[in-house]
């Protein structure tokens, strides 16, 4: 991750949404654009201005990693929030965890989502309420924002549980907070003209994850959330033998890009480090070279989202 003072170069990172180094250049130095970064510097450099996560948010974190907390203690916690308890129950009830009852209170979704499950779900429906936008375009820009990276997560989710990936609770989690800092950055603009499209881009690509890291810092979340953050779109960077958290992600960022923006320049899905890992059962492509485990569950998957707004 390079710091956003610093030059843009020919060869940082390895998505290829990022606009061309031409592109890039052309917008970089001019006033306007320098207006943008000068907004979003300053709230870099100032905490205050970044979104604390709420009170109960805290409250129920603090609660899911105490062995010794009671069960009627955290219930009690998240009944404050009729809207969280209602995600957590529709959660609870989805088709990864339906079973013949389905759950009757909060101790009977407590017990089947888990701790773990509980504190993500948690935090991901805290994020939805932290960034604050008064002027219509950039709400729009943000609810496109958070509908792709809420398509990417419900994604990296179901796709963790059909491959039986070990840390399948973290993924949703971890795939919303990897772009976290593209939500940050519309807060960073709300007193400024909305950015060009293209214009737009530049800075996401350019400052997007170093205000999400500095976020997820001030939230003091695991360090094994902002490694992914750092490595989400480095579709060929090698992790190791075994499929990691970040290889489920980006084997979902891919899918997504292709569903928001089916015109794209992404490569072939065969050259994705995370694609070379997967099992043999996991590996079936339909004829426009994407995953059938996740093609032909779409349905499945686009209904998860709903649960999520």
């Amino acid at each position: 991750m390079h710091s956003p003072k610093e030059p843009f170069s020919r060869n940082k990172g390895a998505n290829p949404m990022r606009p061309n180094f031409d592109e890039i250049q052309s917008l970089y130095g001019k006033q306007e654009f320098r207006i943008y970064q000068e907004a979003i510097e300053k709230m870099q450099t100032n905490e205050d201005q970044l979104p604390s996560l709420p009170t109960i948010t805290l409250e129920i974190r603090n609660a899911t990693g105490n062995p010794n907390v009671s069960m009627s203690h955290l219930t009690t916690l998240i009944a404050k929030d009729p809207s969280l308890t209602a995600l957590l129950m529709k959660h609870a009830s989805s088709a990864f965890y339906r079973t013949a009852d389905k759950p009757k209170n909060l101790h009977d979704v407590i017990g089947r989502l888990g701790m773990r499950a509980v504190e993500n779900i948690t935090l991901t429906h805290s994020i939805k309420s932290l960034f604050v936008l008064r002027d219509h375009q950039l709400k729009n820009l943000y609810k496109q924002a958070l509908r792709r990276q809420t398509l990417k997560a419900c994604m990296s989710y179901y796709l963790a549980k059909v491959i039986h990936f070990p840390g399948a609770e973290d993924t949703l989690i971890a795939s919303l907070l990897s772009e976290v800092g593209t939500l940050t950055l519309l807060v960073a603009l709300q007193n400024h003209n909305v950015p060009a499209e293209q214009t737009y881009k530049v800075l996401c690509q350019h400052y997007s994850k170093h205000l999400g890291a500095i976020l997820l810092a001030k939230w003091g979340v695991a360090p094994m959330f902002l490694d992914v953050l750092r490595k989400t779109g480095e579709w060929t960077l090698d992790t190791g033998k075994a499929v990691q958290l970040v290889d489920v992600i980006n084997l979902a960022l891919f899918h997504s890009i292709h569903h928001i923006t089916p015109q794209n320049d992404l490569e072939a899905i065969q050259t994705l480090s995370a694609f070379k890992k997967l099992a043999p059962q996991y590996t079936n492509l339909n004829k426009e070279n994407k995953l059938l485990i996740i093609e032909d569950n779409i349905d499945v998957i686009n209904e998860l989202t709903k649960y999520f707004g």
